[in-house]
């Protein structure tokens, strides 16, 4: 969660840290805290499995959407 807590830092004293309530912004209902430590997992390893591709916008492209599918 480095990069939370360094973009938020000076905003929020939990930044970085797991949430462990559910919430929602508006009529967005963000991941259930009880599985963000999967979530944050599958997404490592999504990560991980696209390394080899050439492309860089490929790679991103194909993490961000199946992230948002979480």
């Amino acid at each position: 969660m480095g990069v939370h807590r360094h973009l938020f830092q000076d905003v929020y004293d939990w930044a970085g840290e797991f949430r462990t309530i559910n919430i929602t912004k508006g009529e967005h209902t963000f991941h259930p805290a009880d599985r963000l430590g999967p979530a944050v997992d599958y997404v490592a390893g999504q990560l991980q499995a696209v390394a080899g591709l050439r492309s860089p916008s490929a790679r991103m492209a194909h993490v961000i959407d199946d992230a948002v599918a979480l």
